[in-house]
Protein backbone atom coordinates (compact mmCIF):
# COMPACT_ATOMS: atom_id res chain seq x y z
CA UNK A 1 0.00 0.00 0.00
CA UNK A 2 1.37 3.22 -0.79
CA UNK A 3 0.08 6.78 0.32
CA UNK A 4 -0.56 9.57 -1.67
CA UNK A 5 0.36 12.62 -0.33
CA UNK A 6 -2.85 15.27 0.66
CA UNK A 7 -2.86 17.49 -2.11
CA UNK A 8 -3.39 14.14 -4.42
CA UNK A 9 -6.14 13.02 -2.25
CA UNK A 10 -9.04 11.68 -3.86
CA UNK A 11 -12.13 11.62 -2.39
CA UNK A 12 -14.03 9.22 -4.41
CA UNK A 13 -12.57 5.63 -4.76
CA UNK A 14 -10.99 5.30 -8.27
CA UNK A 15 -9.96 1.98 -9.76
CA UNK A 16 -6.99 3.19 -11.77
CA UNK A 17 -5.59 0.69 -14.74
CA UNK A 18 -2.72 0.60 -16.43
CA UNK A 19 -3.13 -1.76 -19.60
CA UNK A 20 0.28 -2.55 -21.10
CA UNK A 21 1.78 -4.50 -23.77
CA UNK A 22 2.46 -7.12 -21.21
CA UNK A 23 1.23 -6.43 -17.97
CA UNK A 24 -1.68 -4.79 -16.42
CA UNK A 25 -1.61 -2.74 -13.47
CA UNK A 26 -4.11 -1.15 -11.21
CA UNK A 27 -4.89 0.71 -7.83
CA UNK A 28 -7.85 1.21 -5.99
CA UNK A 29 -7.49 4.61 -4.59
CA UNK A 30 -9.78 6.32 -1.85
CA UNK A 31 -8.79 9.10 -0.29
CA UNK A 32 -5.17 8.66 0.74
CA UNK A 33 -5.53 4.89 0.72
CA UNK A 34 -3.65 3.22 -2.33
CA UNK A 35 -4.13 -0.60 -2.61
CA UNK A 36 -1.86 -1.19 -6.21
CA UNK A 37 -1.58 -5.02 -7.42
CA UNK A 38 -0.67 -6.45 -11.11
CA UNK A 39 -0.80 -9.30 -13.79
CA UNK A 40 0.57 -10.54 -17.10
CA UNK A 41 -1.32 -9.45 -19.86
CA UNK A 42 -2.57 -13.00 -20.41
CA UNK A 43 -3.60 -14.05 -16.90
CA UNK A 44 -5.96 -10.26 -16.84
CA UNK A 45 -9.37 -11.39 -17.06
CA UNK A 46 -11.03 -8.97 -15.08
CA UNK A 47 -13.67 -11.52 -13.31
CA UNK A 48 -9.78 -13.02 -11.40
CA UNK A 49 -8.23 -9.99 -10.38
CA UNK A 50 -11.11 -7.25 -9.81
CA UNK A 51 -13.58 -9.96 -8.29
CA UNK A 52 -14.16 -8.51 -4.55
CA UNK A 53 -13.37 -5.49 -4.62
CA UNK A 54 -15.16 -2.75 -3.16
CA UNK A 55 -17.59 -1.02 -6.23
CA UNK A 56 -15.62 1.93 -7.19
CA UNK A 57 -17.05 5.44 -8.17
CA UNK A 58 -15.52 5.17 -11.67
CA UNK A 59 -12.76 3.10 -13.69
CA UNK A 60 -10.24 5.67 -15.36
CA UNK A 61 -7.65 3.45 -17.87
CA UNK A 62 -4.93 3.87 -19.95
CA UNK A 63 -5.25 0.79 -22.77
CA UNK A 64 -2.42 -0.25 -24.85
CA UNK A 65 -3.45 -3.46 -25.01
CA UNK A 66 -5.73 -3.73 -27.66
CA UNK A 67 -9.78 -3.58 -28.53
CA UNK A 68 -10.14 -6.71 -27.13
CA UNK A 69 -9.45 -6.20 -24.27
CA UNK A 70 -11.09 -2.90 -23.51
CA UNK A 71 -14.37 -4.65 -24.63
CA UNK A 72 -13.84 -7.13 -22.37
CA UNK A 73 -13.09 -4.75 -19.54
CA UNK A 74 -16.40 -2.11 -20.67
CA UNK A 75 -18.29 -5.18 -20.49
CA UNK A 76 -17.29 -6.29 -17.08
CA UNK A 77 -17.69 -3.09 -15.71
CA UNK A 78 -21.19 -2.50 -17.16
CA UNK A 79 -22.60 -5.85 -16.05
CA UNK A 80 -20.56 -6.36 -12.66
CA UNK A 81 -20.43 -2.78 -10.96
CA UNK A 82 -23.20 -0.82 -13.43
CA UNK A 83 -20.37 1.55 -14.02
CA UNK A 84 -18.61 2.85 -17.68
CA UNK A 85 -15.30 2.38 -17.73
CA UNK A 86 -13.52 5.42 -19.07
CA UNK A 87 -10.77 4.90 -21.20
CA UNK A 88 -8.54 8.01 -21.46
CA UNK A 89 -6.55 9.32 -24.49
CA UNK A 90 -3.90 12.02 -25.69
CA UNK A 91 -5.65 15.77 -25.56
CA UNK A 92 -3.94 18.96 -27.30
CA UNK A 93 -3.67 19.76 -23.38
CA UNK A 94 -4.77 18.72 -20.35
CA UNK A 95 -4.00 19.05 -16.54
CA UNK A 96 -1.01 21.92 -17.23
CA UNK A 97 0.59 19.67 -20.15
CA UNK A 98 0.33 20.56 -23.84
CA UNK A 99 1.28 17.61 -26.47
CA UNK A 100 3.63 18.66 -28.84
CA UNK A 101 2.90 15.87 -31.09
CA UNK A 102 2.09 16.41 -35.13
CA UNK A 103 -1.15 15.00 -34.28
CA UNK A 104 -1.97 14.59 -30.12
CA UNK A 105 -4.35 11.79 -30.50
CA UNK A 106 -1.58 9.20 -31.58
CA UNK A 107 0.63 9.40 -28.63
CA UNK A 108 -0.16 6.37 -26.35
CA UNK A 109 -2.28 7.16 -23.35
CA UNK A 110 -0.02 5.50 -21.32
CA UNK A 111 2.69 8.24 -21.91
CA UNK A 112 0.05 10.63 -21.98
CA UNK A 113 -0.57 9.66 -18.12
CA UNK A 114 3.39 9.22 -17.38
CA UNK A 115 3.63 13.42 -19.06
CA UNK A 116 0.74 14.13 -16.35
CA UNK A 117 2.22 12.77 -13.31
CA UNK A 118 5.71 14.09 -14.21
CA UNK A 119 3.97 17.52 -14.44
CA UNK A 120 2.38 16.98 -11.39
CA UNK A 121 5.53 15.73 -9.31
CA UNK A 122 7.60 18.71 -10.56
CA UNK A 123 6.93 22.00 -12.32
CA UNK A 124 10.66 21.86 -13.25
CA UNK A 125 11.89 20.25 -17.13
CA UNK A 126 11.43 17.00 -16.72
CA UNK A 127 12.36 13.60 -18.69
CA UNK A 128 10.18 10.28 -18.46
CA UNK A 129 11.50 6.69 -19.25
CA UNK A 130 9.41 4.01 -19.69
CA UNK A 131 10.79 1.08 -19.49
CA UNK A 132 8.63 -2.22 -20.49
CA UNK A 133 7.99 -3.82 -24.04
CA UNK A 134 9.50 -1.07 -25.18
CA UNK A 135 11.83 1.64 -24.06
CA UNK A 136 10.22 5.46 -24.51
CA UNK A 137 11.77 8.42 -23.19
CA UNK A 138 9.86 11.92 -22.87
CA UNK A 139 10.60 15.51 -22.85
CA UNK A 140 8.91 17.86 -20.95
CA UNK A 141 9.88 21.61 -20.50
CA UNK A 142 9.28 24.04 -17.20
CA UNK A 143 6.27 24.81 -18.99
CA UNK A 144 4.61 22.19 -19.37
CA UNK A 145 4.91 21.56 -23.06
CA UNK A 146 5.40 17.64 -24.24
CA UNK A 147 8.79 18.11 -26.64
CA UNK A 148 8.39 15.04 -28.19
CA UNK A 149 10.50 11.49 -27.11
CA UNK A 150 11.89 8.57 -28.61
CA UNK A 151 10.84 4.73 -28.75
CA UNK A 152 13.35 1.74 -28.85
CA UNK A 153 12.79 -1.98 -28.07
CA UNK A 154 13.26 -3.41 -24.59
CA UNK A 155 14.78 -6.14 -23.04
CA UNK A 156 12.73 -9.17 -23.99
CA UNK A 157 11.61 -7.24 -27.32
CA UNK A 158 15.54 -6.87 -27.65
CA UNK A 159 16.49 -11.01 -26.51
CA UNK A 160 14.13 -12.34 -28.88
CA UNK A 161 14.82 -10.63 -31.71
CA UNK A 162 18.33 -11.77 -31.57
CA UNK A 163 17.13 -15.06 -31.33
CA UNK A 164 15.09 -14.99 -33.97
CA UNK A 165 17.29 -13.35 -36.58
CA UNK A 166 20.81 -15.09 -35.65
CA UNK A 167 21.81 -18.57 -36.00
CA UNK A 168 24.10 -20.63 -33.30
CA UNK A 169 22.86 -18.28 -30.23
CA UNK A 170 20.24 -20.89 -28.92
CA UNK A 171 18.86 -20.48 -25.32
CA UNK A 172 19.93 -16.18 -24.12
CA UNK A 173 18.50 -16.28 -21.37
CA UNK A 174 21.62 -15.32 -18.70
CA UNK A 175 22.65 -13.58 -15.81
CA UNK A 176 24.28 -9.65 -16.26
CA UNK A 177 28.22 -10.06 -16.24
CA UNK A 178 30.10 -7.59 -17.66
CA UNK A 179 32.36 -10.38 -18.97
CA UNK A 180 29.92 -13.01 -19.98
CA UNK A 181 31.34 -16.05 -20.46
CA UNK A 182 28.61 -18.03 -21.73
CA UNK A 183 26.31 -16.67 -24.78
CA UNK A 184 23.68 -15.88 -22.82
CA UNK A 185 25.71 -14.14 -20.38
CA UNK A 186 27.09 -12.42 -23.25
CA UNK A 187 23.46 -11.67 -24.58
CA UNK A 188 22.03 -10.89 -20.87
CA UNK A 189 24.92 -8.34 -20.69
CA UNK A 190 24.86 -6.45 -24.26
CA UNK A 191 20.94 -5.58 -23.74
CA UNK A 192 21.34 -4.63 -20.16
CA UNK A 193 23.94 -2.20 -21.20
CA UNK A 194 22.81 -1.10 -24.59
CA UNK A 195 19.54 -0.28 -23.41
CA UNK A 196 20.98 1.66 -20.18
CA UNK A 197 23.59 3.59 -22.42
CA UNK A 198 20.96 4.34 -24.92
CA UNK A 199 18.99 6.05 -21.76
CA UNK A 200 21.77 7.63 -20.46
CA UNK A 201 22.71 9.45 -24.05
CA UNK A 202 18.93 10.33 -24.47
CA UNK A 203 18.88 11.79 -20.78
CA UNK A 204 22.19 13.86 -21.56
CA UNK A 205 20.90 15.04 -25.12
CA UNK A 206 17.47 15.49 -23.95
CA UNK A 207 19.08 17.66 -20.41
CA UNK A 208 20.94 19.90 -22.60
CA UNK A 209 18.06 21.68 -24.53
CA UNK A 210 15.98 21.74 -21.47
CA UNK A 211 15.98 24.98 -19.23
CA UNK A 212 17.33 24.24 -15.80
CA UNK A 213 17.97 20.74 -14.18
CA UNK A 214 15.19 17.92 -15.74
CA UNK A 215 14.11 15.86 -13.47
CA UNK A 216 14.02 12.69 -14.31
CA UNK A 217 11.67 9.64 -13.51
CA UNK A 218 11.68 5.88 -14.54
CA UNK A 219 8.89 3.84 -14.46
CA UNK A 220 8.12 0.41 -15.84
CA UNK A 221 8.23 -2.87 -15.46
CA UNK A 222 11.99 -3.16 -16.09
CA UNK A 223 12.76 -0.10 -14.15
CA UNK A 224 13.70 -2.37 -11.47
CA UNK A 225 16.46 -4.49 -13.48
CA UNK A 226 17.64 -1.79 -15.83
CA UNK A 227 18.34 1.16 -13.33
CA UNK A 228 21.37 -0.82 -11.58
CA UNK A 229 22.64 -0.27 -15.08
CA UNK A 230 22.07 3.95 -15.51
CA UNK A 231 24.57 6.60 -14.45
CA UNK A 232 22.36 9.00 -14.97
CA UNK A 233 20.66 10.09 -11.55
CA UNK A 234 16.91 9.16 -11.43
CA UNK A 235 13.51 9.25 -9.50
CA UNK A 236 12.34 5.19 -9.64
CA UNK A 237 8.53 5.32 -9.81
CA UNK A 238 7.08 2.25 -10.22
CA UNK A 239 3.28 3.49 -10.89
CA UNK A 240 3.85 6.80 -12.57
CA UNK A 241 1.41 6.21 -14.95
CA UNK A 242 -1.19 5.45 -12.53
CA UNK A 243 -0.50 8.33 -10.30
CA UNK A 244 -0.86 10.48 -14.25
CA UNK A 245 -4.87 8.85 -14.12
CA UNK A 246 -5.26 9.79 -10.36
CA UNK A 247 -4.70 13.48 -11.53
CA UNK A 248 -6.65 12.91 -14.62
CA UNK A 249 -9.73 11.35 -12.10
CA UNK A 250 -9.62 13.82 -9.83
CA UNK A 251 -8.75 16.94 -12.53
CA UNK A 252 -12.46 15.87 -14.55
CA UNK A 253 -14.40 14.33 -11.65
Amino acid sequence: MTELSAAASVKSTFLLVDAGNTRVKWALANGAEWNADACALADAVPESIWNGLVTPDRVVVSNVAGVKWEQRVRAWCEQFWKRDAEFIAARHEQCGVRNGYRDPSALGSDRWAALIAARYLTKTSSIVVDCGTTVTVDALSSSGEFLGGVIFPGSGLARVNLLDRTRGIGDVDGGVELFGRSTGEAVAAGVAYSIAGGIDRLVTEFSAQLPGVASIFVTGGESDALSAYLRSEVTRYPELVLRGLAVIAEATR
